[in-house]
């Protein structure tokens, strides 16, 4: 039996994260920019002030054949992007990889 094919879709990225003093959710937002926050995606809050903001995890997006798109998440905050590997990861609900 074969495994379905898993491809990396983007490079790995360092994820911004955001305690909204709004609306109260922790919010991890995974962009191709470096850009700072400046609204919460969720609620839009712009008074960023009584909120949280970190810059620490690593996401990166994924997509397989038979599972679909989907994004993971490492959420260590030691975590670097020197620690991803540029091979796409393990599809997390079949095993199915690139490296068979």
């Amino acid at each position: 039996m074969s495994l379905p094919k898993v491809v990396s879709t983007s490079e790995p990225k360092l994820l911004h994260l955001l305690q909204c003093g709004e609306c109260g959710w922790n919010l991890s937002v995974l962009a191709a920019t470096d850009a700072a926050l400046c609204a919460c995606p969720w609620c839009g809050w712009e008074d960023l002030s009584i909120s949280t903001l970190t810059r620490h995890g690593v996401g990166v997006e994924i997509e397989c054949e038979l599972h679909g798109k989907m994004t993971v998440q490492v959420l260590n905050e030691n975590v670097q992007l020197r620690d991803c590997s540029p091979d796409p990861l393990w599809c997390p609900f079949c095993s199915a990889d690139a490296h068979a």
